[in-house]
């Protein structure tokens, strides 16, 4: 029996601003051996890719089409629990060093995730049913009832060590790291620097990485509805990088580009040399009515029911 228990009391970074008290996330299968998993190279990711499938909806916004999250479906159905809770496992469980090239690790990455991301929604809106709503539109740092919290507590379990969510993406993924923020950590620090000079074979991370991740919220790229793979990982983030810049609401257009242009400007050029040629290469039909000089405010509001 594998317990995972994702706590937040405090004794994180600034997660004493956040949380009043302590939660605990928790998601306990009876698992089989995962030996093969400590070594594997290649891995499927077939759990995920049905969750996915089976709760993830489009849904029509006055701007567009988009691709919500069914949350209560899940909380009502066992198995999605099951299925979670064992990808988790799985996730947990694997190497990544070991993995097999860059497609596969940045396959991983992404997938580790967007499947904690779902857990962490998933324990909050069974703890409150509102977390998320309306209120969380325009968070200015302020208010512990939107997702933020999630992103500064460690419980990502992956290579037997926690991390945050924001170090698996700022650290992990876009090498963002802060070495005095691991002064009494170097264990993590190593781990974290080592996970990221193996991730990119040509040194520079992948800008459509905030493509891919999806951090629940209504202004972030749809979550896919399928889990990536080595073998699908550029389509499919180029697919969602059209799907995204298509709704005016959320990626580009006459009011302005999403905010994560503004926040990772510096990848966009790294990876493509401006904001402006990712826009012109992903958005079909062009950017001429497209208004760099406004970024569209950001909705923290949950991405789904």
């Amino acid at each position: 029996m594998l317990l995972l228990m994702l706590a937040a009391c405090g004794q994180y970074l600034e997660a004493d601003e956040l949380v009043s008290e302590c939660d605990q996330i928790e998601a306990e299968v009876s698992l089989a051996s995962r030996e093969d998993l400590e070594t594997a190279t290649t891995l499927g990711h077939y759990g995920l890719t049905g969750l996915m499938q089976a709760h993830t909806y489009d849904e029509q916004w006055a701007e567009g089409t988009v691709r919500s999250v069914d949350y209560s479906a899940m909380l009502g159905v066992p198995d999605a629990g099951q299925t979670l809770a064992d990808t988790l496992a799985n996730l947990a469980a694997v190497d990544p060093l070991a993995l097999e090239g860059e497609a596969e690790a940045f396959a991983f990455w992404m997938n580790l995730y967007n499947a904690w991301v779902l857990q962490a929604s998933l324990n909050q809106i069974a703890q409150d049913a509102s977390w998320g709503g309306a209120s969380a539109s325009t968070w200015d740092g302020a208010d512990t009832g939107t997702p933020w919290v999630m992103f500064v507590t460690r419980f990502v379990s992956v290579g037997g060590v926690q991390l945050t969510l924001n170090e698996v993406e700022h650290g992990v993924m876009r090498g963002d790291i802060f070495p005095e923020d691991y002064a009494d950590q170097p264990d993590t620090l190593a781990l974290l620097q080592a996970w990221h000079a193996a991730l990119w074979e040509d040194g520079v991370p992948d800008a459509r990485l905030h493509m891919g991740i999806n951090c629940a919220s209504r202004s972030c790229p749809d979550l896919p509805n399928r889990a990536f793979t080595a073998d699908n990982v550029y389509d499919l983030l180029d697919e969602n990088a059209a799907r995204f810049l298509a709704h005016p609401g959320k990626g580009a257009g006459s009011a302005g580009v999403s905010t994560l242009f503004n926040w990772f400007s510096g990848d966009f050029t790294a990876s493509f040399g401006s904001t402006q040629a990712f826009v012109q290469q992903y958005r079909e039909g062009g950017d001429s009515d497209v208004n760099y000089d406004a970024f569209l405010e950001y909705s923290w509001e949950l991405n789904g029911r």
